[in-house]
């Protein structure tokens, strides 16, 4: 984000009503209200990524939608991270 404001580019915050719009066209737009004024950005791609129950997954077909999880082979007790037991006067 500092990136982004070192540029000069804007960044959005506490926008309400967000919602993708043609998502699967040449032409996506995104429109939301900030201060009370509806406003709407057009761009190249939407990258939908606030999360599993955000607007963007609510937005896309089901059909369309591919969900991949990550596993690990490492046990929950496998780190390398120790603690060590205080006595009650230490």
């Amino acid at each position: 984000m500092n990136a982004r404001k070192a540029a000069g580019l804007t960044s959005v915050y506490e926008a309400s009503d967000v919602k993708p719009h043609d998502f699967d066209t040449d032409h996506p737009r995104v429109s939301y209200v900030k201060d009370g004024v509806v406003c709407e950005i057009t761009c190249d791609f939407i990258a939908g990524c606030d999360g599993f129950h955000g607007i963007s997954r609510a937005s896309i077909k089901p059909s369309a939608i591919q969900t991949f999880e990550r596993s690990s082979t490492r046990s929950a007790g496998s780190g390398s991270c120790r603690r060590r037991r205080r006595s009650a006067t230490s």
